[in-house]
């Protein structure tokens, strides 16, 4: 069970913070996919949620989520400033859409897919308008190839 608080003080101790996308019910009955900042707080003996709606994860589309994770020795205003200067920071976003444009992962399965189904099915291919079965061709020798 998670113990949730309404308030943490700026000088409480932190075990952590986390944005995130969650999708929340609104009071007309639909939901909606909302970017919320969960903060955690050392209170006796337990961990306390705080949460924080920071708007529609649309507007947040370019922030990847953030994760901090503190054990009790910071507090929660330095937290929530690291946060907040992460948020601003397009490093990660940046380096991920460089990685996603120039990656050939899929284009290079899907080439490696269709040659060996062409070697399966014993065609040799010659262009791009002229293919030859190769009728009599051992399908295990086809495999080893």
């Amino acid at each position: 069970m998670r113990i949730i608080t309404d308030y943490v003080l700026p000088d409480e101790a932190c075990h952590g913070l986390l944005e995130r996308d969650v999708i929340v019910s609104q009071a007309n009955g639909s939901a909606e996919l909302r970017r919320v900042q969960e903060v955690f707080v050392v209170r006796g003996d337990a961990i306390a949620a705080y949460q924080t709606d920071l708007g529609p994860a649309s507007v947040w589309a370019k922030v990847m989520g953030e994760g901090i994770f503190a054990t009790g020795e910071v507090t929660v205003a330095e937290v929530m400033a690291e946060a907040e200067k992460d948020r601003h920071d397009q490093t990660g976003f940046k380096l991920k859409e460089e990685l996603r444009e120039g990656s050939s992962l899929v284009k290079d399965f899907l080439a490696f897919k269709e040659a060996n189904f062409q070697i399966i099915n014993n065609r040799s291919v010659f262009g791009p308008a002229y293919s030859k079965q190769r009728n009599g061709f051992d399908k295990q020798a086809a495999l080893e190839k």
